[in-house]
C-alpha cells in the first residue's frame, strides 16, 4: 500500500509539472487563451459553430493533430458533421479513447468539453508517472524514477499540443508493469488491453505480444481470454468504418521498402526558415534523433534475439518492426512527430534498462527527448520574458 501512495504522488508531480507548464505557457505566450493549446492552423479553419469562435489561431499554418482530436471530441459519434473538419476521420476517429473520455468527461456539453480534454491529458500523464513508479519499486528501485515518464517524447507534445499518444505511453507503463507481475490484477491488466488499440492502432501490438507470450508458453485458454479484450476495439472500428470513406488499405504499409522512411528523413534534412536562430544547431539535433531511433532499432531486436520468450522483449521487437516498415512522410517529418510515435519503443527499453541496469537503452530515448524538448526554446523565452 504504501508503493501505491508513493506512486499515486509520484502521478500527482507529473501532472502537476504539465499543468503548470501549460498555464505558464498560456499565460505569457497565448495571452491566456488555453485553445492555442491544440494548435489550430488557418490553413484548415474551424468549424462554424459558437464554440469554436474563440479558438487561437496560428497564421499560415496547418496546425498540428490536436485540433482533429478536439473536434471528435466535441462530435465522437459523427452526428455534427465535424469530420469534415478532420484531415483523415476514418484514422483519427478510430482512436476515440481520449477525445471520447473528454466528451463524457464534459457530459455532452460543448462549453465543457476542452476542458475536460485537458483533464483526460492530464489523467494519462498522471497514470503514466503513477505506473511507472510502481514499476521501478516493484524493481526495488527508488519510486522517483517514474518521474522520468515526463521526459517521454509523446509526454512533452502532448502538453504542447494536446496529442493523444500520451495516452499510449501511459498504458504502455501499466502493461509493463501488470504483465511483469506474478500476481497482475486481471481487471487492470485486461482494461490496459482493451483501452491500448482505442488510443491509436500501435497500440494493437502490445495486445499481439501479449496473445503470442502466452502462445509460447501453450496457455492456450488464456490467450483465447486475453485476445477478447480486442472486442470493444473491433466493434468502434467497425462503426467508424460503415461511417466513414476509406483512407487506404493495409498493402500501402506492407509493400513500403524497409527503413524507406527513416532514411528519406536522413538524406533529406529539415530546412528551417529564414530567421531561425542557430539552425545549425537544430539540424545537429534532428540527427542525434535520428541517432537515436537507429540505436533503438538495434538495441531492440538485440534485446529481442536473448530473450526471446518475454513480453516486453517481443512488444519492442514488434514496435522496431512498425519503424522499419513504416514509411509515411508525415510520420517521419520531424521530430515531434516520429518521438511521439515511436515512443512506446522507447520506453519499452527505457524500462527494460531500469529492470537490468543498463542504462545503455534508456539513450535512445534521451536522444530524442532532447531534440524535442529544444522545440520549446519559444515558450521558455516568452514565458521568462512575461514573468
Amino acid at each position: 500500500m504504501r508503493n501505491r501512495a508513493g506512486a499515486a504522488v509520484v502521478g500527482l508531480v507529473c501532472a502537476a509539472a504539465v499543468f503548470g507548464w501549460q498555464c505558464l505557457t498560456v499565460r505569457y505566450n497565448y495571452q491566456g487563451n488555453w485553445s492555442a493549446l491544440f494548435c489550430t492552423g488557418s490553413k484548415f479553419g474551424t468549424p462554424p459553430l459558437e464554440e469554436f469562435r474563440a479558438t487561437y489561431v496560428f497564421p499560415a499554418s496547418f496546425g498540428y493533430d490536436g485540433q482533429f482530436y478536439r473536434y471528435i471530441a466535441h462530435d465522437p459519434f459523427l452526428e455534427r458533421g465535424l469530420w469534415k473538419n478532420v484531415d483523415a476521420p476514418r484514422i483519427r476517429y478510430r482512436r476515440i479513447l481520449a477525445p471520447g473520455l473528454a466528451y463524457l468527461g464534459g457530459l455532452g456539453r460543448p462549453g465543457a468539453i476542452d476542458a475536460a480534454y485537458l483533464v483526460v491529458i492530464l489523467g494519462f500523464v498522471f497514470l503514466g508517472g503513477y505506473w511507472a513508479s510502481r514499476y521501478a519499486s516493484a524493481l526495488g528501485r527508488h519510486p522517483g524514477w517514474g518521474l522520468a515518464f515526463l521526459l517521454t517524447p509523446a509526454v512533452l507534445v502532448a502538453a504542447d499540443r494536446m496529442t493523444v499518444d500520451v495516452a499510449l505511453a501511459a498504458l504502455c507503463c501499466g502493461w509493463v508493469l501488470y504483465w511483469g507481475e506474478k500476481a497482475a490484477p486481471r481487471v487492470a491488466g485486461y482494461a490496459v488491453l482493451a483501452a491500448v488499440p482505442l488510443v491509436r492502432e500501435t497500440g494493437l501490438l502490445l495486445n499481439l505480444a501479449s496473445g503470442v507470450v502466452l502462445a509460447l508458453r501453450r496457455k492456450w485458454r488464456e490467450s483465447l481470454i486475453w485476445a477478447a479484450a480486442i472486442l470493444p476495439c473491433a466493434g468502434w472500428y467497425a462503426f467508424v468504418s460503415a461511417r466513414t470513406q476509406p483512407a487506404g488499405g493495409w498493402w500501402s504499409f506492407v509493400l513500403q521498402v524497409p527503413l524507406a522512411g527513416f532514411f528519406r528523413r536522413a538524406l533529406h534534412p529539415l530546412v528551417y526558415p529564414p530567421g531561425t536562430p542557430l539552425p545549425w544547431f537544430f539540424v545537429a539535433l534532428d540527427y542525434a534523433a535520428l541517432a537515436g531511433i537507429a540505436l533503438a532499432l538495434v538495441l531492440g531486436i538485440r534485446l529481442w534475439l536473448r530473450r526471446r520468450d518475454g513480453a516486453v522483449e517481443i512488444a519492442a521487437l514488434l514496435f522496431c518492426l512498425l519503424a522499419i516498415q513504416t514509411g509515411s512522410a508525415d510520420v517521419w517529418s520531424e521530430a515531434f512527430a516520429f518521438g511521439r510515435v515511436f515512443s512506446p519503443l522507447l520506453m519499452l527499453l527505457a524500462m527494460r534498462g531500469l529492470a537490468t541496469r543498463r542504462m545503455l537503452l534508456a539513450l535512445p530515448l534521451a536522444l530524442v527527448t532532447l531534440r524535442v524538448g529544444a522545440q520549446f526554446g519559444g515558450q521558455v523565452i516568452g514565458v521568462v520574458r512575461g514573468l
